[in-house]
């Protein structure tokens, strides 16, 4: 029984793998919207909006 829950488990665990990589390209796709306003890094050229990719202290204070 065991051994069948562990086959279960690294067949779902390899598949994963697969369908993450595949979703890659889906989601860079998506991210060059937020890039608009966030900045192509994730840092916002404008202090009014906050980054993805670290806050600054000011932001995380209020």
């Amino acid at each position: 029984m065991t051994v069948r829950i562990g086959v279960v488990l690294l067949a779902a665990l390899v598949m994963s793998g697969t369908a993450a990589a595949a979703d890659v390209a889906a989601g860079q796709a998506k991210a060059a919207v937020c890039a608009g306003c966030h900045g192509p890094a994730g840092i916002s050229m404008n202090p009014l909006w906050p980054n993805l990719a670290g806050q600054q202290v000011q932001y995380l204070v209020k």
